[in-house]
């Protein structure tokens, strides 16, 4: 009997898993302004976070690639609505970004992708 009602507990815990939306947050983009006042970021699920060290770093090396920083930017940079405004063939685009907007992205977006500030980086040096 306690493994039917686990089964059933299991069976509602990735229902309501199902129906849950990442999390979207507004970022200020001061360096902008007039123009853009802000962009927003977008968390990640469970398979994006899976795949992201190996996409900001040298699968040859281990070692967080130099565009490692912008390639998240990509990942997370949305809309208000949460569709990703960029590829990775922005990411020359990106690198040229003050870097304080960059840190200011990153800081925002790291939490609500399960990541502390700069794990990312302490992942790819593992």
């Amino acid at each position: 009997m306690a493994e039917h009602a686990k089964s059933e507990f299991a069976a509602k815990v990735l229902a309501a898993a199902e129906a849950c939306e990442v999390e979207i947050r507004a970022v200020p983009t001061p360096e902008l302004q007039p123009n853009i006042d802000k962009i927003w970021v977008r968390g990640m699920d469970g398979e994006e976070r899976s795949k992201l060290s190996g996409v900001v770093s040298d699968r040859a090396t281990g070692k967080m690639r130099p565009d490692g920083n912008e390639r998240f930017v990509v990942r997370v940079a949305c809309n208000e609505t949460g569709e990703l405004l960029f590829t990775d063939g922005d990411v020359p685009a990106i690198r040229k970004w003050p870097a304080p907007l960059i840190q200011r992205i990153w800081e925002a977006a790291a939490p609500i992708c399960g990541l502390a500030s700069r794990q990312l980086e302490d992942d790819v040096k593992n």
